[in-house]
């Protein structure tokens, strides 16, 4: 193998062993990809990435913000087990702006969730994809 095809397969290997979130993220003809810095590696396109950056209380709800990078439409946010995909809390309401939505759901419904319940985002061709929560703070934004 040439030195140059070596390095561009070493430059695709490092850069898909990393997490998603220290990835560059660019919309590019209203579409999302995976970008590698200097334009080296091909751009890889995005079908779903969600995360949720606060989440906070608002009278009888849980809100959630949550950045959605997706070239898909989004139908509907929901709570529901690992083991039972099927017994789900939905989303009561969704509010949307560009690729941020705050969704609410109802509080009383998620106090006594256990822990194998994943927040999932659900496209228009119900793809399921789960929701990072990671990094969350409590704080309201006034995102919309």
């Amino acid at each position: 193998m040439r030195q140059r095809h070596f390095l561009h397969l070493y430059l695709f290997v490092n850069w898909h062993s990393h997490r998603e979130s220290l990835k560059i993220k660019k919309k590019i003809n209203n579409l999302y990809y995976f970008v590698f810095p200097g334009n080296i590696l091909p751009k890889i396109p995005i079908n779903v990435r969600a995360s949720a950056y606060k989440m906070y209380i608002e009278n009888n709800f849980s809100v959630f913000e949550i950045e959605v990078l997706t070239n898909e439409e989004i139908n509907n946010f929901e709570f529901h087990a690992v083991n039972d995909p099927f017994k789900s809390i939905k989303a009561q309401e969704v509010i949307k702006k560009d690729n941020k939505f705050i969704v609410k759901f109802s509080r009383k419904e998620l106090e006594n969730l256990s822990e194998n319940y994943g927040l999932h985002v659900i496209s228009n061709i119900y793809h399921d994809h789960i929701v990072e929560i990671s990094k969350v703070t409590n704080e309201k934004t006034n995102v919309i």
